[in-house]
């Protein structure tokens, strides 16, 4: 068997990359974890990407720079802003009653997916997100294909998120653990089973027992940061938090930071702001908290660096969701101290945790955000400590090695 070019003077391998729209944006964690499996994909060889979503047909390669060609392929369940809100809401409501429906088989899809790599041969081809994967079909007539999953976030735990934002995360746990989370973590479970290796992002949501070979590989920050442009923590004045308003562990994150901490912390230290950066409608919040005072809706920004070099400490206040969280590992290769939750701590072991300033509660958050804000020199040196750590254990060239590396056992062991 073969997963090489067509081409006979091209000796690299032939790599599919098949992702659905919402993940193309280097602004948001999900487009900047596609940008670090596709930097590591094209260290293994010609990378031909297919975009699920609002487009067919040619698509620019401008996210995908270095790509042999970006393909678009029209499909509903993956466009953005693209179905009636009615639809969709219906469509939500169906897969809760019957969670198979989230991970069946789309055979349009299959069909264009198979059409716009038919001139391949026999090509790797590797999927964001377990359910692109199980919409593709791609499993039922794969060949001698190796078909590879980057799982990022868990279904099941998403759905769990959904809920808990509107009813809280005991009375989800409670009422819908045992009907629905856990009939849409067996067919999660049954459809990963059918990949020849997959990827998370966090060690807590390894499934066990898929007899797939599975591999941890965490978020790392999205660009490098030159050690030479970071100035000293204790040098800035302001709280930075950065995050997509359109998630929701981020927005009630926020909320609740802002209506249980905020005020606590700028009494104490006025010449502080709290500054929300991140894509999407941060503003809608102002109305919710007319009296807060020195609170800046930034929203999307250019020069992230910008607003970490006037950070003094960063918020993470995030107790759900999946996957690992991007923003706290860039804020370490920001030399920023970031106080988050034990939650959003998760997925990065003790090389970074035992650095780390967690809080679980109001009364712990605003005590650590004041022990920065009062004591320069300790955020520089927290800050300088998380940077090396990051730096050591959670770079992105490590990232990338790794998962070069996972790919390349895998084909040594085919051929």
């Amino acid at each position: 068997m073969s997963w090489y070019a067509k081409d006979a003077s091209d000796d690299r391998p032939t790599v599919v990359m098949i992702v659905p729209e919402g993940s193309t944006n280097s602004r948001g964690g999900g487009g900047q974890r596609t940008a670090l499996f596709f930097d590591a994909l094209r260290g293994i060889g010609c990378v031909r990407v297919l975009i699920v979503g609002s487009t067919s047909g040619p698509i620019p390669a401008t996210f995908f720079s270095g790509a042999e060609s970006v393909i678009g392929i029209q499909n509903q369940n993956f466009s953005i802003g693209k179905t009636s809100g009615l639809k969709r809401r219906l469509s939500k409501i169906l897969d809760l009653l019957n969670p198979s429906r989230i991970f069946r088989v789309d055979n349009s899809l299959k069909a264009n997916i198979e059409s716009a790599i038919a001139d391949l041969g026999t090509p790797i081809i590797v999927f964001r997100y377990a359910k692109t994967f199980s919409r593709s079909g791609l499993y039922e007539s794969k060949g001698d294909r190796l078909i590879m999953v980057d799982v990022d976030d868990r279904d099941d735990k998403k759905l769990f998120t959904q809920f808990a934002t509107r009813i809280g995360p005991f009375l989800t746990e409670w009422l819908l653990g045992p009907a629905l989370l856990t009939r849409v973590k067996r067919e999660l479970s049954k459809s990963l089973s059918r990949a020849d290796q997959i990827w998370y992002a966090n060690p807590n949501d390894v499934l066990t027992n898929l007899g797939v070979a599975s591999h941890v590989a965490p978020n790392v920050p999205y660009g490098r940061v030159d050690p030479s442009t970071l100035s000293d923590a204790g040098r800035a004045k302001d709280v930075l938090f950065v995050g997509q308003f359109d998630h929701n562990p981020n927005k009630r994150g926020m909320v609740w930071f802002m209506r249980r901490c905020w005020k606590d912390i700028s009494r104490v230290h006025p010449e502080a702001h709290l500054r929300i950066v991140g894509m999407g409608d941060w503003k809608s919040l102002k109305p919710v908290f007319p009296n807060l005072e020195r609170v800046d809706y930034v929203g999307s920004v250019d020069n992230l660096g910008a607003e970490y070099a006037r950070a003094l400490v960063v918020v993470a206040p995030i107790f759900e969701g999946g996957g690992s969280q991007i923003k706290v590992i860039e804020a370490c290769s920001f030399a920023r101290p970031i106080v988050c939750t034990s939650f959003a701590a998760s997925g990065f072991g003790s090389e970074l945790g035992n650095h780390l300033s967690t809080a679980d509660t109001a009364s712990e958050m605003i005590d650590a955000c004041k022990s920065f804000l009062m004591d320069a020199e300790a955020a520089t040196s927290k800050g300088n400590a998380l940077r090396e750590a990051q730096y050591t254990h959670f770079s992105r060239e490590t990232a990338l090695s790794q998962i070069r590396a996972n790919i390349l056992e895998r084909l040594e062991k085919l051929v």
